[in-house]
């Protein structure tokens, strides 16, 4: 099972999972309620932002403290056991993605983009899978919407807690 262990493995992973999908359509809005469209306005790879990883990680460490997460709740692909993503700002100068990852959380060790990922199935895994459905059109492919889709900067967070790790990703402009 691929596990991402520190904040730097995290943007590498986010860098090639963009770049592994660069030639995919793009996607413009919400996961599931966006289109897709041929226009590229984010960066496929992102530089890492010392504020951004600043904030990403204050707000891993609110979290990983009892805090509830920030935005609209998505579920893994077709509604599955895998893990979900919290989505905010999609429409703001700072997109925030927050998710849980549980080491309990199941992967198949079959056709993924890194050991361990299964991109072929959907009835379970990790949240940042590059099989992931919501993943795909919430970030993956995402290039933004309405004035604010120019995002080239990144900044990453993570924290304990218990067992599992809370992730945040920030993008900016």
């Amino acid at each position: 099972m691929y596990i991402i262990g520190s904040r730097s493995e995290m943007f590498d992973h986010v860098q090639a999972i963009r770049q592994n999908y660069s030639v995919h359509n793009r996607y413009d809005g919400p996961p599931w309620n966006g289109t897709s469209t041929d226009t590229n306005t984010w960066s496929i790879t992102f530089a890492l932002d010392q504020g951004l990883n600043d904030k990403a990680q204050a707000e891993a460490v609110r979290l990983a403290g009892g805090g509830s997460p920030k935005g609209s709740r998505e579920g893994f692909q077709n509604y599955s056991r895998g893990e979900p993503v919290f989505m905010n700002g999609l429409d703001s100068s700072e997109f925030m993605i927050s998710a849980k990852s549980d080491p309990a959380t199941p992967v198949s060790d079959e056709g993924g983009f890194f050991p361990g990922e299964d991109y072929s199935s959907g009835d379970s895994g990790k949240w940042h899978v590059k099989g992931n459905g919501t993943m795909r059109v919430g970030f993956w492919y995402q290039t933004g919407t309405g004035s604010f889709n120019h995002k080239k900067y990144c900044g990453i967070g993570g924290a304990v807690a218990g067992n599992c790790v809370w992730w945040v990703i920030i993008v900016g402009e």
